[in-house]
């Protein structure tokens, strides 16, 4: 209205041509010192790319009301990303049972505000941050390890999280992601604001038995605009609305791994996970859309059991079942999903692991599923899948 309230929102359909070509360049430099009780880790790096994207969007059929130009939107924008980040580490051996890590980035990101949802926008945001990492190993006795972390970190848009030098981990722990919140679930959320927590503990039960049980908790929060259509006057003007996404993970794991001989080994890991994804439209009021504003919430069971031969030779084999059980809350769909999926493969290492080739069979009863993807876990396949592999490491 004239007051620049939002009073009304209407869906309309289209049909969307979509493109999209980055070009980009990363540059670091990194020094490592090392004395014997301690390593620090200095560095930075600079990172560019040009995102050209192209985004077409025509009514499909007969547009009725005549509303919208024609077509609606037709863009070619090439907004830019710059990421420039120095950091430090520092590695120390307090005790000869307690080691200490610690570390800090200071990081800068220009990116494009949106360039994921039509009608998107030429326009950049900038975000920076200071985030502190740090975390302690500590072995109380010979066969026991507590371990423990925590870390802040700045969420990457495109490549610029997954092509680093920059430890990725403290005390066992990844500290870095491109997104938090998985993007099959929501998309990208550029520039997020990252909180990751862990702690575990790693038994040795004799010579050939290993349990380690870990919780690890992940936060991530930030904004985003979404194209939208302005009808104040007609025909519609290209608008974008701001989104604020909220998405925490809270997990505990278990895992189980035995060498029956120098041949032989089996294994069992469990994974108990709850995962929550609050959304928010800022500017539109529940009053004109309800769903605007969205709370989804899912709990997921992992069971995998596996067992296979390691021979001198270089044969190996390993056969895995795989369970998932995810129950839902608020408004995720499809319904509640549970499967089982095996599967079996076998190959040959050459000689120093120089080369290596495999065959398997994925998924051997044919089980499709519907898991919601608000939870990390691997892809699973469809269908009954056939797979091979051939190596080469240098």
């Amino acid at each position: 209205n004239a007051s620049g309230a939002i009073t009304g929102v209407n869906p309309f359909t289209f049909d969307l041509n979509y493109q999209r070509k980055l070009q980009g360049f990363s540059a670091e430099l990194q020094q490592i010192f090392k004395t014997d009780q301690s390593t620090i880790i200095g560095g930075a790096r600079y990172q560019w790319a040009e995102v050209d994207t192209f985004a077409r969007l025509d009514r499909l059929g007969t547009a009725f009301p005549p509303v919208f130009s024609t077509p609606p939107a037709n863009q070619n924008v090439s907004p830019d990303l710059d990421r420039f980040s120095v950091y430090g580490y520092h590695y120390y051996q307090l005790t000869e049972k307690l080691m200490s890590y610690f570390g800090a980035s200071a990081e800068t990101q220009r990116y494009p505000e949106n360039t994921e949802i039509p009608p998107v926008s030429s326009n950049e945001k900038t975000k920076a941050q200071v985030s502190p990492k740090f975390g302690l190993r500590y072995r109380p006795l010979d066969q026991t390890t507590l371990r423990a972390a925590y870390s802040k970190s700045l969420g990457g848009v495109f490549f610029d999280q997954s092509i680093r030098l920059e430890p990725t981990q403290m005390a066992g722990f990844v500290n870095a992601y491109r997104s938090i919140l998985p993007e099959s679930a929501a998309g990208i959320l550029p520039g997020a604001e990252q909180d990751i927590a862990g702690m575990a503990w790693d038994q040795q039960l004799g010579p050939k038995t290993f349990l380690t049980l870990s919780g690890q908790w992940l936060h991530s929060d930030g904004a985003r605009s979404l194209g939208t259509f302005d009808f104040s006057s007609l025909p519609a003007n290209l608008a974008n609305t701001p989104q604020s996404l909220d998405y925490e993970e809270r997990s505990l794991l278990l895992s189980f791994n035995r060498l029956i001989d120098p041949w032989f080994f089996a294994g069992a890991n469990y994974r108990l996970s709850y995962a929550s994804l609050d959304t928010t439209l800022n500017r539109i009021p529940t009053t004109v859309l309800p769903t605007g504003n969205a709370q989804r919430d899912a709990t997921l069971n992992q069971i995998q059991m596996f067992a296979g031969i390691q021979h001198p030779s270089g044969f190996f084999a390993r056969a895995e079942g795989v369970y998932n059980r995810q129950s839902h809350e608020g408004t995720i769909r499809p319904a509640n999903e549970s499967l089982w999926q095996w599967n079996l493969w076998a190959g040959y290492r050459f000689w120093q692991r120089r080369a290596e080739m495999s065959a398997g069979i994925l998924n051997i009863s044919d089980q499709d599923y519907q898991l919601h993807p608000i939870h990390y876990y691997n892809e699973l396949p469809r269908e009954r899948t056939f797979t091979a592999r051939f190596r080469l490491s240098f």
